[in-house]
């Protein structure tokens, strides 16, 4: 049996609407994930994936109910404990790429490193082998417009990588890109989350592409169903 990474107890999460009613997102809602393993939350827009995931990685409290990552409980973090763990523990993928234009695509993906560690030399060594390893070394010293939107979600995917997170989070990780890149990128990014040992929550739309997934649940009115 595999042991639990993340473990979520009963979190609920609401707004705070202009009329000052509070509309809640999140309801009562428990989770376990397991190491190595890749889960996949659908649900409508609005439904609160993104919410839950901003919950998991630090990003935002949760109401009530709590979170233990590896048995420890976000919210008993201090701040240096809180950004280590955003920063070196957790890796994000967004629906877009977020890259910054000013710089090469080398220095989009040591960027995050270097936040941390200003070791010049060893960021580039760390990130010319994710360049690799997404499968676009050639374009190192490109500006991000010059990539398509796939090689573009790629470089995102590499950066995400840099810190040797243990979770990743994507949220809509294929949701800007056609179908044939999305599913191309998809199969990619499966295939690095296995073969790094990582554990992953993907939040999708696509449904064929939560079928490859090892776990799926839909958000529906604040609490997660699995789907068989």
């Amino acid at each position: 049996m595999n042991e639990n990474l993340l473990e979520i107890s009963n979190i609920s999460k609401g707004f705070v609407q202009p009329n000052k009613t509070k509309l809640m997102i999140l309801n009562d809602l428990n989770l376990k994930i397991e190491k190595g393993t890749i889960t996949a939350i659908t649900g409508v827009s609005g439904s609160g994936k993104s919410t839950l995931l901003h919950l998991i990685g630090g990003l935002d409290k949760p109401d009530s109910g709590y979170i233990e990552y590896n048995g420890k409980r976000l919210n008993n973090f201090s701040k240096k404990e809180m950004s280590n763990y955003r920063n070196q523990e957790i890796g994000f993928v967004y629906q877009f790429h977020y890259l910054l234009p000013e710089l090469k695509i080398i220095e989009n993906i040591a960027f995050p490193f270097l936040m941390n560690s200003f070791n010049k030399d060893e960021a580039f060594r760390k990130a010319k082998k994710l360049l690799a390893y997404v499968g676009i070394e050639d374009k190192a010293d490109n500006m991000p417009f010059q990539l398509s939107g796939g090689e573009r979600q790629r470089v995102a995917i590499a950066r995400s990588l840099i810190n040797m997170p243990s979770l990743l989070l994507a949220d809509e990780p294929t949701g800007n890109l056609d179908f044939k890149t999305g599913q191309k990128i998809f199969f990619m990014f499966k295939d690095l989350i296995k073969n790094s040992d990582l554990t992953a929550i993907i939040v999708t739309h696509n449904e064929e592409l939560a079928k490859l997934t090892d776990y799926i649940y839909n958000l529906n009115d604040g609490d997660l169903v699995p789907v068989v």
